[in-house]
This record gives structure tokens, C-alpha cells and sequence, in this order.
């Protein structure tokens, strides 16, 4: 992962409480945190939302909207995973399924401040983000990985 960006993974620091100040100390670095944690909810998303306004940043939102076999396959096939062993995966992908409530933006206000055009995309649940991207496919998850190197 390039140097700007920091990896926030729950499984790999054990607890939410360290996800979050890994994520306060690389914003306060002036490095991206790449929450990569489910997040199924409005209200575990809102979360790291706040922790982005609290360090004035911008926070984008990417759904992974890939088809439940696809998640159950590659679940299954993970090798030393810090939380998840094989025959766990049919259970642990079904209960993220059902619980998955994905953004659904309905609004977008546009806005200047200090001079520069900024944007909102209001979702249900009272999430707001600079975007909100969705990704179903490994193609587009690539693609949006390096428009992310790249700005």
C-alpha cells in the first residue's frame, strides 16, 4: 500500500478501539485511513464518519456489493485468517449478508468554502460522505484503487 494511505483491519488490531486510533494517529499524520472493516451498518459506518470530521477531512464510502457465493468462496479459501477458519465462513457470510444495510444516497448538495467547491451525498440514516462508490467486481475495485494512488 502506498505510503499515504494507512490500513485500518479490526481482524489484524483486535478490537475497534485500536482501529480507531490507528485512524486518529494517520489522519493526524495527514495519511488516508482505509477503514477495511464490514461496517454492515448505518450506525458502525457513522462511526469513522465522525472521526473524519473531528480531523477536518473528507470521508468517501465504498460498498462492496459483490454476490454472496462469491464472498462464501473466497471466505472459504482464506489461509491463517486472524478471526475466520474455513468452516466458519457459510456462517459468518450469511450473517454479514443479513445484516449488510448498504448507504442509499438520496441528495447531493454542492457548496464553496474557503474558496474551493465541495461536495455532500446525503444517504438514508443521516450518513453523509464526499462520495459513495460502488464496487462489484474485481475490475472495478482495481479501478478505483488507482484513481485513489493517483489523486
Amino acid at each position: 500500500m502506498p505510503r499515504k494511505f494507512t490500513r485500518v483491519n479490526q481482524d489484524k488490531l483486535g478490537s475497534r478501539k485500536a482501529c480507531e486510533q490507528l485512524t486518529r494517529d494517520a489522519l493526524r499524520m495527514g495519511r488516508v485511513a482505509v477503514i477495511d472493516r464490514c461496517n454492515f451498518d448505518a450506525q458502525q459506518r457513522q462511526n469513522w464518519a465522525g472521526i473524519a470530521e473531528e480531523a477536518g477531512v473528507p470521508c468517501d464510502c465504498v460498498v462492496f456489493s459483490f454476490k454472496e457465493d462469491v464472498c462464501l468462496r473466497r471466505c472459504e479459501q482464506r489461509i491463517n485468517h486472524e478471526t475466520i477458519k474455513a468452516h466458519m465462513a457459510r456462517e459468518v457470510v450469511e450473517r454479514m449478508a443479513s445484516q449488510f444495510r448498504p448507504p442509499v444516497p438520496h441528495e447531493k448538495k454542492c457548496f464553496f468554502r474557503n474558496g474551493k467547491h465541495h461536495h455532500i451525498v446525503k444517504c438514508n440514516g443521516g450518513e453523509e460522505y464526499r462520495n459513495v462508490q460502488y464496487v462489484s467486481s474485481f475490475t472495478k475495485a482495481d479501478q478505483l484503487v488507482m484513481r485513489y494512488i493517483v489523486s
